[in-house]
């Protein structure tokens, strides 16, 4: 007997419903369906699921005056959204990596960078900054100093300078950044009436939101040396307490924050990102050695020794047991220098001068760096990157990339003229297994195509007994504006004429037309997959099957490992008369991508077995070059396997995939069916 699963009603007037049998499906009891209620406008042909929504489309808007009905239509043809007065072709749609309109099925290419003419014409501001932390905090609750302490930032120097002033020396005004020099220190009085204290983090973030707030100025870059480890902690740390009034995203990788973004005009990011190297080392890169680093003891700086004033502190607040034997023994010369002249050592003026001396160092290496990436590339590598290597890619695209060269690896991987996920497949071969049907889809053939259009379903099954056609949808939840995960900002644009809202309306325009042409419509969200996938072991099991990952189709992205690493043997011990050498292999991966081969293009698609059969008889792939998708059994007499393959979070070479899983180390037992790997591998 056929269940009916509901998922939303609502209560409207002059409706249309439209309800979707669902088949039975084993231990499947959140598979939730689509009652379609709809409000029809006979004007722009959309679609509305309530009075308010459709009385709210035909109000005067802000588009000088028009209503969103007079704005935007709605093609029957091709069940899109378009904007009224536009040129319309059915058969294509916007590629965002294009950046054009393309026919479905089209393969895109790298493009080259092109300037945005559209910019604002506003310098750009670059702001660097140092922080000094004092160490005198315990990290623990139970106040014991002997274990980790925290560090607390009691001073930051900040230099800004805009693309018009970067020439200038900073004690010279600008009309766009004014005083170009700040000083935060630690308020030993605190914030009257509240008892708290105005932290130097705090009153730097006050600083940054001002300037950032400035309609001069295009975009606020903050750059410091090392800040994804350390001063960008301070920064994340702080702006997510503080009230801003836009959004806060970091890009994280592990611990370290590679870039942090304050609304669309302020960034934080790390020049150790594109000069790998300390910055003590930076004056003599970019020549400007008649600055140094100078010395300045660390350990010293607590809340007792603020005022400080006499001779210099003990060698050991330098932490010399840090440093290497060279830097070591400058800090030694250094020290018995400032010894015997008799300084004096006043620690308010000496942090103050270590502080800015770095950000002096920081900036002029920043900006010399920047001139001469302008002149070569024309790319300022602050503003338009992150990391040295997307500048060397920018810089590639922008001078030497060739037209249609590089092909975009198509979202999902290669097969067809459409990619499906690997959830759909999974969710399709489960149904399989459950209902003992058949059912055409990508994972094993070409999709089915609905009879008088170009619509393409997930799955099809056509029952013979009954003379029923079925077509199984799996909706992702993004790719098709899931009005559970997706809450707010359905109308936001994401790109040209499209909106979480019109993906919706799409794929239930789309519904209306299978079950319109006889289609008995099973579909399941990918929320909705997800939970099941959580509260079904049998399915958890079936996804860990080998055939799972069989009939997956193959992403090139799969082929990618990593790098291998790993000693051969652990200790030896040397006998008598005999010497032992070591290999080490370094720089591999430089040296392959300057002697070894790129593929050009799009790659051409062998999956029928018989073109398979062709190419490599008798499965012989010495032919081949290329990427392969197959099932092998290795040999189990290799001391060093060759084939990779992940596992716990690892990658790991291995004979017997049942071992790798069990992480058996005994004698293996296994079967040739439970020892051989299934995977993606260059041939």
């Amino acid at each position: 007997t056929p269940i009916i699963f509901v998922r939303r009603v609502m209560s409207v007037t002059n409706i249309a419903v439209v309800t979707f049998v669902l088949i039975r499906v084993e231990n499947v009891v959140n598979l939730r369906l689509v009652i379609l209620i709809k409000n029809i406008c006979t004007e722009c042909s959309r679609h509305f699921y309530g009075d308010d929504c459709f009385e709210n489309h035909l109000t005067d808007g802000p588009r000088n005056g028009a209503t969103v009905c007079q704005t935007f239509r709605f093609c029957r043809a091709c069940r899109r959204r378009t904007t009224y007065g536009e040129t319309h072709d059915c058969n294509k749609f916007h590629c965002n990596i294009c950046d054009n309109d393309e026919e479905y099925g089209h393969q895109c290419f790298m493009s080259r960078v092109i300037e945005d003419k559209k910019r604002s014409k506003n310098p750009n501001a670059f702001l660097f900054y140092d922080f000094e932390a004092r160490q005198d905090e315990p990290l623990s609750q139970d106040g014991n100093l002997t274990g980790p302490r925290k560090h607390v930032p009691n001073l930051c120097i900040s230099h800004l300078v805009c693309e018009n002033c970067c020439d200038n020396e900073v004690c010279d005004n600008c009309a766009i950044c004014c005083k170009r020099e700040e000083i935060f220190t630690e308020e030993e009085e605190g914030v009257v009436g509240t008892g708290k204290q105005n932290s130097v983090v705090d009153q730097f973030l006050k600083y940054i939101e001002a300037v950032g707030k400035s309609p001069l100025i295009r975009t606020l870059i903050c750059i410091a040396h090392n800040s994804q480890g350390y001063d960008a902690q301070f920064i994340l740390n702080a702006a997510l307490r503080y009230k801003f009034s836009c959004s806060v995203k970091p890009i994280i990788n592990g611990t370290k924050i590679i870039l942090l973004e304050i609304g669309n005009k302020i960034k934080f990011i790390d020049s150790l990102n594109f000069f790998h190297m300390p910055l003590s080392a930076l004056p003599k890169t970019f020549g400007f050695s008649e600055i140094g680093k100078g010395h300045f003891p660390h350990l010293f700086n607590t809340k007792e020794n603020q005022h400080y004033i006499g001779p210099v502190p003990a060698i050991e607040f330098y932490s010399p047991g840090t440093l290497k034997p060279k830097a070591r023994q400058e800090l030694e010369e250094w020290y018995e220098e400032e010894r015997r002249a008799n300084k004096l050592f006043d620690f308010r003026e000496e942090i103050v001068k270590y502080c800015r001396s770095d950000v002096i160092i920081l900036r002029r290496a920043c900006l010399e760096f920047r001139k001469l990436n302008l002149e070569i590339s024309g790319i300022c590598p602050f503003s338009e990157c992150t990391t040295l290597a997307s500048l060397s890619m920018r810089t590639y695209r922008k001078l030497f990339l060739e037209e249609k060269s590089i092909g975009v690896i198509p979202r999902g991987g290669y097969r067809f003229t459409r990619n499906q996920s690997k959830s759909a497949i999974i969710w399709l071969m489960w149904l399989e297994h459950t209902q003992n049907i058949d059912i055409v889809h990508a994972g094993k053939s070409k999709e089915h195509t609905v009879e008088g259009s170009n619509i393409q379903i997930d799955g099809y099954h056509y029952d013979q007994v009954n003379d029923r056609k079925y077509a199984f949808q799996f909706q992702g939840c993004y790719w098709h504006g899931c009005p559970l995960c997706f809450t707010t900002e359905r109308a936001r644009e994401i790109n040209k004429n499209d909106s979480l809202f019109a993906r919706y309306e799409r794929t239930q325009a789309i519904n209306g037309l299978l079950t319109g042409q006889g289609y008995i419509l099973v579909e399941i969200w990918e929320c909705e997959f997800q939970a099941m996938i959580n509260n079904t072991p049998e399915l958890q099991a079936f996804i860990e099957r080998n055939d799972v990952k069989v009939c997956v189709p193959m992403d090139p992205r799969d082929a990618f490992y990593g790098g291998r690493t790993g000693n051969i043997v652990s200790h030896y011990d040397v006998k008598d008369g005999e010497k032992i050498n070591y290999f080490d292999v370094c720089s591999l991966y430089p040296f392959t991508c300057k002697t070894g081969k790129y593929p050009l293009g799009h790659p051409e698609i062998l999956f029928d077995p018989e073109d398979i059969e062709k190419l490599c008889p008798n499965n012989d792939i010495s032919r081949v070059e290329g990427l392969i998708k197959c099932t092998v059994l290795p040999p189990d007499s290799l001391y060093h396997p060759v084939l990779p393959m992940k596992a716990h979070q690892k990658l790991m070479f291995v004979l017997c995939r049942k071992c790798c899983q069990l992480q058996n180390n005994q004698e293996c037992t296994h079967t040739d069916s439970e020892g051989q790997l299934t995977g993606a591998w260059v041939s």
